[in-house]
């Protein structure tokens, strides 16, 4: 029997067969979400190293804009020309951006590739989930997902620490330049172990892709997220161009749901929206992500200006990444041997919004001065913990749930749906922070965050008692 004709593994396969095609997901995982954040610490160095830190705004809006946009892209040609392509392409895109980055100067190709670095980031980003759920036997995927989250959490200590350090020695570009060892390493890795599987969408023969689809998408997205990034700054909130860009906004979201419902081969399969449980864990993604974007931004910027925190304390914080490093694989590895799973998947999602609450709630200790750094780090920890309790979860949830033609697009659209609510809290936090004093606005980002926790645990506990696992 042909080697790709065997999977999904079952499980009771020998652990040396699962561990060589985890392999290259646990690389692909750990090397992508690290290299993204290695590039986003580097790119103030390396636009001042080249003389172009005016441009700064502008590749930051690309790359949030791009990645947004590549999510659901990225998860429908995963399901039609299969995850193995699909992550060779993603990554030796990703290749090319780098390189550029690091060593042409030029304002023209850096925007460019910091395009092309956000549809490859965006494209790859949710495939590691759907790459498991393939290979691996379903009582297997939580663990094996869980055993990603954490390689994703150990690379995003290291890399970023590495490609820093390469920086203050040699220079940003030179810095930029090395994590070209981990897309070569990840290309290779899956190239070699992976298997080229192929799903019944893909098998299927296509007269075209749905541009008209990809079309409407775009007009939907990329006004919202200009609109967004740029009101209450450079556009007023009420001007005549805020007000066009939403309505164009509107108008294309409503065609382009239109367009699900009918197209033969749309980009994203409306069929989805009726699996059992699929839209209550993609609400309870959307509600936990105002607090990872209120801890990623505000607070440390709060902690620095108003309590007097420097640098290096808040940067001491990131030891709480070491969180989900040993949490996610003990989550996983409980759900996969959980005997009523559908019962211990509810349970871990509601354990992960109870410590979820209670490390937001904390941070309301935190707003005067003289706060202990302890307590602002255990705050960050008890997060981390309670995210752990989600992350695995939620993906192996759409992962299992899903049909294979279907789960790269669910996957994508479990990570779109969270990057478009982090574009529209940014917003708000924004307004909130341009409006009021900063210890006032601190107040409202954490009741909006906490009002949200709060809705995600009703959704949790009332939503989540008959899965289809």
């Amino acid at each position: 029997m042909e080697m790709k004709k065997s999977y999904p593994l079952k499980a009771d396969s020998p652990l040396v067969q699962k561990i060589l095609v985890f392999l290259p997901i646990g690389i692909l995982t750990m090397s992508m979400i690290a290299m993204n954040n290695s590039m986003k610490n580097l790119l103030n160095f390396r636009l001042e190293e080249v003389n172009m830190p005016g441009i700064y705004a502008i590749m930051t809006t690309l790359l949030s804009l791009s990645t947004t946009i590549a999510g659901p892209i990225g998860g429908k040609l995963s399901d039609v020309l299969g995850r193995k392509k699909t992550a060779l392409i993603g990554v030796g895109l990703y290749a090319i951006a780098t390189f550029l980055l690091g060593t042409v100067p030029n304002v023209a190709v850096m925007l460019a590739a910091y395009v092309v670095l956000g549809l490859a980031f965006g494209t790859v980003n949710p495939l590691s989930s759907s790459m498991v759920a393939d290979v691996m036997d379903k009582d297997d995927v939580p663990a094996f997902i869980g055993y990603a989250q954490g390689l994703m959490s150990f690379g995003s200590i290291i890399i970023p620490y590495f490609s820093g350090w390469l920086s203050g020695m040699f220079a940003a570009g030179t810095a930029i330049n090395s994590l070209l060892i981990f897309s070569i390493l990840s290309w290779v890795a899956i190239l070699a172990l992976y298997p080229d599987m192929k799903t019944a969408e893909g098998e299927k023969k296509h007269d075209r892709f749905d541009w008209a689809g990809l079309a409407l998408m775009f007009f939907f997205v990329a006004p919202l997220s200009i609109g967004l990034t740029l009101g209450g700054k450079q556009i007023p909130w009420l001007s005549i161009w805020s007000l066009l860009l939403y309505l164009c906004a509107v108008i294309c979201l409503c065609l382009f749901v239109r367009r699900m419902k009918t197209a033969e081969n749309a980009l994203i399969n409306i069929k989805m929206f009726s699996i059992k449980g699929f839209i209550p864990v993609i609400l309870i993604v959307m509600l936990s992500n105002p607090t990872v974007t209120l801890i990623g931004s505000y607070l440390i910027k709060y902690a620095q200006g108003v309590l007097g925190f420097t640098a290096a304390q808040t940067g001491a914080w990131s030891v709480r990444r070491f969180v989900p490093v040993i949490l996610s694989p003990l989550i996983g590895y409980w759900l996969s041997k959980s005997l009523n799973k559908n019962k211990n998947y509810k349970i871990a999602l509601v354990v992960g919004g109870f410590v979820e609450i209670l490390s937001v709630a904390l941070l309301f200790l935190c707003l005067k001065e003289g706060t202990p750094g302890w307590l602002i780090l255990l705050s960050l920890c008890l997060f981390q913990g309670g995210a752990a309790f989600e992350n695995s979860p939620t993906k192996a949830l759409v992962a299992s749930s899903m049909p294979i033609d279907m789960r790269g697009s669910g996957l994508a659209i479990q990570n779109y749906s969270a990057t478009c609510v982090a574009t529209i809290y940014t917003a708000v936090a924004g307004v909130l922070y341009n409006s009021l004093d900063f210890t006032t606005a601190m107040v409202w980002m954490i009741g909006i965050a906490l009002v949200c926790l709060c809705l995600r645990q009703i959704i949790a506990f009332t939503k989540l008692n008959d899965l289809n696992l």
